[in-house]
């Protein structure tokens, strides 16, 4: 079972702050998306929106995310670095390999 995005630090939330705009559409985007074709994510930080998408898309419809910048480009605001950030990402996915 893939981990809930909720669980992961960044900058989405299904809150009152207003970001949930993002979260709906977010999730509405990647249903959309028909078999055949691929959802790509430039700059996954901890996965938080990689989650999200591989939780609304369809599921023969991959969702493929990397990271391009370097260790220091990021710092994000849920306080840890790039660094541990790829780290929480990293273990994520070894949580959901478990599961």
């Amino acid at each position: 079972m893939i981990p809930s995005w909720r669980k992961v630090p960044g900058w989405l939330t299904d809150g009152p702050d207003g970001r949930w705009r993002d979260v709906e559409l977010l999730k509405r985007e990647a249903a959309r998306v028909p078999a055949g074709q691929a959802i790509v994510e430039i700059g996954s930080w901890c996965g938080q929106t990689a989650l999200l998408l591989r939780e609304s898309a369809r599921p023969d419809v991959p969702v493929i995310c990397f990271d391009p910048y370097p260790d220091d480009a990021i710092e994000g605001n849920a306080g840890i670095s790039q660094s541990e950030a790829r780290v929480t990402f990293a273990r994520i996915i070894a949580e959901w390999r478990q599961s």
